[in-house]
């Protein structure tokens, strides 16, 4: 396993480090520092930017060729890490404990760690990773906010309070919709020095204000949650895949909710995300595709049509038909 020291902080001495590590050169670039992997460990970028604001953003987005760790041991406080994982996948330890986290593509972590103890994240061989990782220097950021803190949740507002680092914190989930917009953005502005690293500092507190609203979701039992996150996809879809191959089921909102697992709001949410459309925009629109098809592959009617596609009307199937296709399904038939 190939493993990175770094001992130092701002984020122009830690692309330093591991430059030199690599055994090649760094660029710098408006205060942003990037290292480019050389081909003998792999390939892609590691980028730094500190802001004047106690923010900083790094950005891992590279390859290795074999098991990479990054031991960020400065024996100082380490800044509050939120670490977002977009592709691939990370682990991350505390130096100090031996618990093993595992952060996969959508899922995400508030770190920090206690007293002077470090981190260490761990590049898995031959998969591409990238990751965001905002960085915030609590004595910096929040030495003029306390007034602002004390509206937060007692959890984050302890943490950020905690300036000498006294007890470590780790939390994670899965990140919301947003977040991927978000962390896409962040490549934006690349030949623009100066818009860039103006741009760059509006997302970081904007990732930051939103990282405190899916905090306090992700406090809510679950069916409570009202945040859309990325895992939630997975099971939006399926919803999907399930309403295609069931259209001739009666096919309820309430019904669809309990089997998924998410609540209305949020299954609603999804589809206009996924599909640009309600469930029940989505459930019409597959009915009348399929409806489609079968007027032209097979010798069946309209009202036949309409039943094997869980509609009981055929005036219905016929006035919703040519809503979509501009003529009635007899007239499609013809025309087909």
């Amino acid at each position: 396993m190939k493993s990175i020291k770094v001992k130092s902080l701002p984020f122009k001495d830690v692309i330093r480090e591991i430059s030199e590590s690599l055994g090649t050169d760094f660029t710098e670039q408006c205060e942003e520092y990037i290292v480019n992997i050389p081909h003998s460990f792999g390939e892609g970028t590691i980028r730094g930017i500190n802001f004047k604001n106690g923010f900083g953003i790094i950005i891992y987005d590279c390859t290795f060729i074999e098991n990479t760790e990054i031991r960020f041991t400065k024996n100082d406080i380490h800044p509050v890490k939120y670490v977002y994982t977009a592709e691939g996948q990370l682990t991350h330890r505390f130096l100090n404990e031996e618990n093993i986290h595992t952060l996969e593509k959508y899922e995400c972590a508030i770190v920090a760690s206690q007293d002077h103890n470090g981190h260490i994240l761990k590049f898995k061989s031959n998969l591409h990773t990238h990751i965001l990782s905002l960085e915030i220097d609590r004595k910096q950021f929040f030495a003029e906010m306390k007034c602002e803190l004390s509206q937060l949740n007692n959890k984050l507002k302890n943490l950020f309070l905690d300036t000498n680092a006294s007890t470590g914190f780790y939390h994670e989930g899965y990140y919301t919709v947003a977040f991927q917009q978000l962390i896409s953005s962040l490549k934006d502005h690349e030949n623009e020095m100066m818009v860039r690293k103006l741009f760059l500092e509006g997302k970081a507190l904007e990732i930051f204000i939103k990282q405190i609203g899916l905090f306090e979701d992700d406090l809510k039992i679950g069916s409570e949650r009202k945040l859309l996150r990325q895992g939630d996809l997975r099971r939006i879809r399926e919803t999907a895949s399930y309403i295609k191959e069931n259209l001739n089921d009666v096919l309820r909102i309430e019904d669809l909710s309990r089997d998924s697992g998410l609540n209305p709001n949020k299954l609603q949410a999804g589809f206009r995300f996924l599909f640009d459309a309600t469930v029940n925009e989505f459930i019409t629109h597959q009915r009348m595709q399929k409806a489609s098809v079968l007027l032209k592959s097979t010798d069946l009617n309209a009202g036949q049509i309409a039943e094997s596609i869980g509609i009981n009307s055929k005036s219905y199937f016929s006035k919703t038909f040519k809503k979509y296709f501009g003529v009635l399904p007899s007239e499609y038939e013809k025309r087909s």
